[in-house]
């Protein structure tokens, strides 16, 4: 402790002492030694704060191409369509999702609510043109593909001469959210290709143009859970080193180690917080176990999407959550070097839509109870 007050933080220290556990006291601040003990003393040490906002939070989880649009965040896939095939033969495309191939090991898994599959189609002849949807599927390996429905055996749109049409496919035209629902808990959830199948009706290939771009909102149904990790350095014994020669480790008068969580969620979802323990050599520390705290999701309310019913945040919830380490785990707890948070963001009952501005705030402290000697 004398190398942390001889670095310029004795009055600060002192100051907080004696306004807070020392008030009652009889310690004379006027005679100060090496060898006066300050007993029953909680001291308090800022750890910082992690803070995600909703976009923020799609970044961490490893989506790809993340774009803001009014009250929506989107995940944004766009492909060109190639005419290879002469007018009114099949035309195969293909479109590479892996929105999970980063997270799957964290234990994601997302269902979107309404998948969006907007098809750009720009005719530059003098003559109107149909162009055909003949299939659009979502594959995955060992799994069987899901099919976009279209109450039939494809959709035809038709395209005026020298004009553009786009075309969207969504829950309502196509039930596309049906086709996220691809995959397992294990293998994550969603397609890895999109296969499209299309054709038209114009005289030349060089006439159509067609482009597909898949846009996902982060509106999920229930069932869905985003998991993310922070790690965060955390030297619990960086205090207690022999400041000379033959002085005793501070370590030996502390009754308790207390990490305070202050939260603050404004997410339409509930979460889990666990706080994992790791040494110098980035090893969970034995005899040390995982903590698992909880936090509530924000109070909701309900907004018309279209065609289904969403959820949004109304009001933000906050709380306080404490990881309590008691003196028989403090040999143990002196070798923590820093602590990995795994934060699970789950929505097991309804579809919920994340708005931009939406956060998760976790404040952290550390708090030593005890007794000090100077």
């Amino acid at each position: 402790m004398k190398k942390i007050l001889q670095k310029g933080t004795t009055l600060l220290l002192l100051t907080g002492l004696l306004f807070s556990s020392c008030i009652d006291k009889d310690y004379d601040f006027n005679n100060l030694d090496n060898s006066i003990m300050l007993r029953d003393v909680a001291l308090g040490f800022p750890l910082g704060t992690i803070r995600y906002s909703a976009k923020e939070i799609a970044e961490k989880a490893k989506f790809n191409g993340t774009t803001v649009e009014g009250d929506t965040i989107f995940l944004r896939y766009h492909t060109e369509l190639f005419f290879l095939e002469p007018s009114g033969s099949n035309n195969r495309g293909i479109q590479l999702l892996n929105i999970f191939q980063n997270i799957t090991p964290e234990g994601s898994r997302v269902y979107f609510s309404n998948p969006i599959f907007n098809c750009k189609v720009k005719n530059s002849a003098n003559d109107s043109v149909t162009f055909n949807i003949n299939f659009i599927l979502g594959t995955k390996e060992s799994y069987d593909s899901i099919p976009a429905d279209f109450h039939g055996e494809k959709y035809s749109v038709s395209v005026p001469a020298n004009q553009t049409v786009t075309q969207r496919f969504d829950r309502i035209n196509g039930r596309t959210h049906r086709i996220f629902r691809i995959g397992d808990f294990e293998t994550g959830i969603g397609p890895d290709v999109m296969v499209y199948g299309f054709s038209h009706t114009g005289q030349s290939n060089d006439d159509i143009q067609a482009e597909m771009t898949v846009k996902l909102p982060l509106t999920f149904d229930f069932g869905s859970r985003i998991v993310f990790r922070h790690t965060r350095p955390l030297h619990l014994s960086a205090y207690d080193q022999n400041t000379e020669e033959g002085c005793e480790n501070y370590g030996d008068y502390i009754e308790a180690v207390v990490i305070r969580l202050n939260y603050i969620n404004k997410m339409p979802v509930g979460g889990v917080a666990e706080f994992v323990f790791l040494d110098k050599y980035n090893m969970p520390v034995t005899g040390i176990n995982d903590r698992i705290l909880n936090f509530n999701r924000a109070d909701l309310g309900k907004v018309q999407m279209q065609g289904f019913e969403g959820h949004i945040t109304n009001k933000e919830r906050s709380g306080v959550m404490s990881i309590h380490f008691e003196k028989s785990e403090w040999k143990a707890a002196k070798n923590i070097r820093s602590m990995l948070v795994i934060t699970s963001l789950a929505n097991s009952e309804e579809s919920i839509h994340f708005l931009p501005d939406d956060f998760l705030q976790l404040k952290l402290d550390f708090y030593l109870k005890g007794n000090i000697k100077l």
